[in-house]
């Protein structure tokens, strides 16, 4: 089973985040954002799902308005340990980045860091329950 089987309208974002650790290519941003659409029957599975899209878009606009110079996002009802050392993490990595004197600073050294902070995110927020890349079998065992 494939996550878009499992909800058509979710996003292709495979491409996108690849594309943060292309060399000498900006991404845009705006782009990686998730809207998620809940799926009726799964309460469990999207709120999970509500809370990693919230941390990731959280991410995304805190290390958009760096680059920017804007202000940034008021934060989160809940900031999980991940998220907030990825936000201390982009906010080293951009004020750097502004220092440095190589080509494109922030396609070479900022969105590369920011897609490893992304893949933290997803890796530090899973529940166990299967909400990964794909989803071989449900088993339930009745004694």
């Amino acid at each position: 089973m494939d996550t878009a089987q499992y909800h058509p309208l979710c996003q292709p974002l495979r491409r996108l985040v690849n594309s943060l650790f292309e060399p000498n290519l900006c991404t845009n941003l705006d782009e990686v954002l998730i809207l998620y659409i809940p799926r009726d029957g799964f309460t469990e599975v999207n709120t999970y799902h509500q809370r990693f899209a919230d941390c990731w878009n959280y991410l995304i606009t805190y290390t958009k308005a760096l680059l920017e110079g804007s202000k940034l996002p008021g934060a989160l009802a809940e900031m999980p340990l991940s998220l907030r050392k990825s936000l201390s993490a982009m906010k080293d990595i951009v004020k750097a980045a502004a220092k440095m004197k190589i080509g494109n600073a922030r396609a070479s050294l900022v969105e590369p860091q920011l897609g490893y902070c992304l893949r933290e995110l997803e890796m530090r927020l899973q529940q166990g329950w299967g909400c990964g890349h794909g989803l071989v079998a449900i088993f339930e065992v009745v004694k």
